[in-house]
């Protein structure tokens, strides 16, 4: 049975209750990073516990598209919000298998500057109303999620 998630758009990200960023300097254009972000089938080479991630719209992903995603005990169908080739790439979950969910936003942004790439990765979350205690705990799990992944993200981008 699946969860469905209240709709939100960009704004969100900046007014979330819940707003975990992590940021790494890679040492590559963003031309060499962006195929790990925007090719979903890539995302578990980098994003660590994510066990499937694959497009289920037809076509280059684009805003609108749409993918799935499983990592650690959420399965989740995304919409992606927005996509600015080896810039931006921005979606919210729509539905999920776990209830304490209410809103997921998240955005990844590349800034090359000399050959290197900043990545940003944010994810903005409000919790269900009856799972708002677990609010400190979240921040802190996503936070060092994100970490390790944007670890992986510059490991895999610098090697390939």
């Amino acid at each position: 049975m699946t969860h469905q998630l209240r709709e939100e758009d960009l704004t969100f990200l900046d007014r979330a209750p819940i707003r975990v960023e992590q940021e790494r300097v890679i040492g590559v254009p963003a031309a060499r990073v962006w195929p790990w972000v925007v090719d979903a089938a890539k995302w578990p080479t980098w994003f660590g516990g994510m066990k499937t991630a694959r497009m289920t719209s037809d076509g280059p992903p684009a805003a609108g598209g749409t993918r799935f995603v499983e990592v650690g005990g959420i399965k989740a169908n995304e919409v992606l919000l927005a996509v600015e080739a080896n810039h931006r790439y921005a979606f919210r979950i729509v539905d999920a298998n776990l209830r304490f969910l209410a809103v997921m936003v998240e955005e990844v942004t590349l800034d090359e500057s000399d050959g290197a790439t900043t990545v940003r990765y944010v994810q903005a979350v409000e919790l269900s109303s009856w799972y708002r205690w677990m609010a400190p705990l979240l921040r802190r799990q996503l936070g060092k999620a994100l970490g390790a992944a944007l670890d992986g993200l510059k490991e895999t981008a610098e090697a390939g």
